[in-house]
């Protein structure tokens, strides 16, 4: 019997990168929706603060789809063109070439957005552009060194239907390993879902923890990587062996 991961993120990397460690229960738990009018913004801020702050491999994806549906492309493009580009992790600066054919001025090793934006208060940087989901868990007031601008990209809504069957699995213990990649993610099951019956959790980094550590109840065990897809594996692989030999 195949060890059986349920993955809840919308990103088809996420499931496709573990198909080799068992069985993938892929229950996105939220849709993204693009929220319009923002590469208007995008365009404005950079005039005020050409320092781009982006996060996110999705962002970039959103905000080019809605520069097309408002005719703003070549403006959109040029006034990213200008500024200096910040981005965290290869998927989002993979996500820049693809979309703006250029390549990011900085491409932060560390996996955490908080890091990040000490990173850039520690270099004297006075002000960023910063681009995020409505509602994410980044607090700009923990800055008050630097002006930032916010440019919201995307807000999430809840896939109710996914919900409710990861609720009957849960019950049912019909799942080996709890897949949480991102702190929404988290926060969405650990506040909708009654009781995760003790089931395992592989986390994907500190943020993502901290939402555990905030939101969860009746877990057991609770694996954290450094947020990395790479240490994200490893740990999944480990719960699933430790699964075979307990119970298999």
């Amino acid at each position: 019997m195949k060890c059986r991961i349920a993955v809840f993120s919308p990103d088809t990397k996420i499931p496709n990168k573990l198909l080799d460690i068992g069985s993938i229960l892929w229950l996105p738990l939220i849709e993204l929706e693009p929220i319009n009018g923002s590469s208007i913004e995008t365009i404005m801020y950079l005039k005020r603060c050409p320092i781009a702050v982006v996060v996110s491999p999705r962002t970039i994806e959103i905000l080019v789809r809605d520069a097309e549906n408002n005719k703003l492309m070549n403006v959109l493009i040029e006034a990213i063109k200008r500024s200096t580009v910040v981005v965290i992790g290869k998927g989002t600066a993979e996500s820049i070439r693809n979309y703006l054919q250029m390549e990011p001025h900085i491409v932060s090793p560390k996996p955490f957005t908080e890091e990040l934006m000490k990173y850039l208060e520690s270099m004297g940087i006075k002000c960023i552009t910063l681009f995020k989901a409505e509602g994410g868990v980044i607090d700009v007031d923990r800055y008050p060194s630097m002006s930032i601008y916010v440019v919201k990209v995307y807000r999430y809504r809840v896939v109710e239907e996914n919900l409710e069957l990861v609720k009957k699995l849960i019950e049912r213990r019909g799942i080996d390993v709890l897949a949480v990649t991102s702190y929404t993610i988290a926060k969405i099951l650990c506040r909708k879902v009654e009781s995760l019956n003790n089931l395992p959790l592989a986390v994907l980094g500190r943020t993502t923890a901290k939402a555990v550590t905030e939101f969860c109840r009746d877990v057991d065990s609770v694996l954290v990587g450094d947020g990395t897809i790479e240490m994200f594996r490893e740990i999944i692989m480990n719960i699933c062996s430790e699964a075979r030999r307990v119970f298999w």
